[in-house]
């Protein structure tokens, strides 16, 4: 009887990955084909761009609600409808005649994937067990990285034939997937049943009143925050003199930090698991600040490599850490929490590069490399105060 049980427990968690990894593998894949679609649409590189954009601003704003909607009606429904919104908008990707019509589907696509990302948070803090949570929580954020590490890859490699290839491949998965969510509904509806106490605006409130996410949220705000403008603004200094990185070395620098990720994940669950939440924050917020203190120090270009690595491992302990502890704050409530903290943490990204620009101008990439120091020794302050110190070892 345990086992059969164990047995459906982990296909709920396995479901849950798959949700984490489809909406960063769909967004990232732009990037390595806009030169493509450029050719296919005969449009200039901006309005490729917007495609990027107006799929991250839903993407970022609907987050504020899709977990609060999950909690009224229920797991199974909640990710009924974002599967479904993004199955469809991505089949209507791969048919668009005009780059209008791509854009559309794409901004579609973002409101499907808005429903899919803290729903699989939500699941994996709602059947995991506390003593092993770090860890499963850690298979989130390695499904997260291995969809940005590996889209761009896919996508590259079936521009060659077709790229809109790429987007059936993405439309038949998660039609496959709806089909297996089927099979899984009685067991959604019995662990996760749809919530009668609340209506989803109060849901919001709640989550919006408790200081304890708003903080996390903050933080996910600043690391994604720092990140995006960080590779933003080295990508154009290694271009720009006296460097002349041509693209395949500077997307291996960026793409050292995502591989760096996936090798810290299950590092990242041990340590929560066996030292607590907020020591292995602390660690790796030092390390973070040790990290980019180094640009100032060296000569950082001959070490870039290690530098990139070092914050990749520690940003994705971050992300884990944090992750963790929002989906044990108020378990009643786990889709709305995750909710409010991804679109905190979203907003980070999508205006990163854009209120980063002036200091770049200003100040070039030492000046942004100012602002991810100020950033990073901001969440180490915070994390040594009484407040964060509710997020020890102890149960929540």
């Amino acid at each position: 009887m345990y086992k059969s049980y164990e047995k459906t427990i982990w296909s709920l968690i396995i479901l849950a990955y798959f949700l984490a990894f489809i909406g960063p593998f769909t967004s990232n894949a732009i990037l390595a084909i806009m030169a493509v679609l450029e050719d296919t649409f005969s449009v200039s590189v901006d309005m490729i761009a917007l495609s990027i954009t107006l799929y991250l601003v839903p993407f970022s704003v609907v987050q504020l609600f899709s977990g609060a909607i999950s909690d009224k009606i229920g797991y199974f429904k909640g990710i009924l409808i974002g599967s479904s919104i993004f199955a469809f908008s991505s089949f209507y990707v791969a048919i668009s005649p005009n780059i209008y019509h791509f854009i559309l589907a794409r901004f579609l696509q973002g409101i499907g994937a808005a429903f899919l990302t803290p729903l699989s948070m939500a699941l994996l803090g709602d059947f995991s067990p506390p003593e092993s949570r770090g860890k499963i929580m850690s298979g989130y954020a390695v499904a997260a990285t291995a969809g940005i590490s590996s889209s761009p890859i896919i996508a590259g490699y079936l521009a060659i034939f077709n790229w809109r290839f790429f987007f059936y491949f993405v439309a038949i998965g998660t039609f496959v997937f709806l089909t297996i969510l089927f099979s899984k509904r009685s067991t959604l509806i019995r662990y996760s049943p749809a919530s009668k106490s609340e209506d989803i605006i109060e849901n919001i409130k709640i989550a919006l009143s408790d200081k304890r996410l708003i903080v996390l949220g903050l933080f996910g705000f600043l690391i994604f925050f720092f990140r995006i403008s960080f590779y933003t603004y080295l990508s154009k200094t290694l271009s720009s003199p006296p460097y002349y990185f041509d693209p395949v070395i500077i997307g291996s620098y960026i793409s050292a930090a995502g591989f760096a990720g996936l090798l810290s994940s299950p590092i990242a669950g041990f340590l929560i698991d066996n030292l607590g939440k907020r020591f292995t924050a602390l660690i790796a917020s030092t390390l973070l600040c040790i990290t980019f203190s180094l640009y100032f120090l060296i000569d950082w270009i001959a070490v870039l490599y290690i530098l990139i690595i070092i914050m990749g491992l520690s940003i994705t302990t971050l992300f884990i850490t944090f992750s963790t502890i929002v989906v044990d704050i108020n378990p009643r409530l786990r889709s709305t929490y995750s909710s409010v903290y991804n679109f905190l943490r979203f907003i980070g990204y999508s205006l990163g590069p854009t209120l980063t620009y002036p200091i770049y101008a200003q100040f070039g990439f030492y000046g942004i490399l100012t602002v991810v120091l100020v950033s990073t020794f901001i969440i180490l302050l915070s994390l040594m105060t009484r407040f964060m110190a509710q997020f020890e070892k102890s149960k929540m």
